[in-house]
């Protein structure tokens, strides 16, 4: 998962670079750079959600595990 989000944050650093190149030379982005972000911006919302429900399930069954050793 963190390989993912690493390559998500990897892509949206170089589409955000190329667009700003393409905006200083005054053309649009071409179908590439549109891609890279269309792919990257779910990819990383995706891994980061999926990091916080791990770890919403982990401290819930840490909680459960803790409060069967109180009784």
């Amino acid at each position: 998962m963190a390989r993912a989000w690493g390559l998500g944050m990897v892509l949206t650093g170089l589409s955000l670079t190329a667009m700003k190149i393409f905006e200083a030379v005054g053309r649009r982005p071409d179908w590439p750079v549109t891609l890279m972000v269309w792919v990257a911006g779910p990819l990383v919302l995706a891994t980061t959600l999926a990091g916080v429900v791990i770890r919403w399930g982990e401290r819930g069954r840490d909680r459960a595990g803790d409060e069967g050793r109180q009784t």
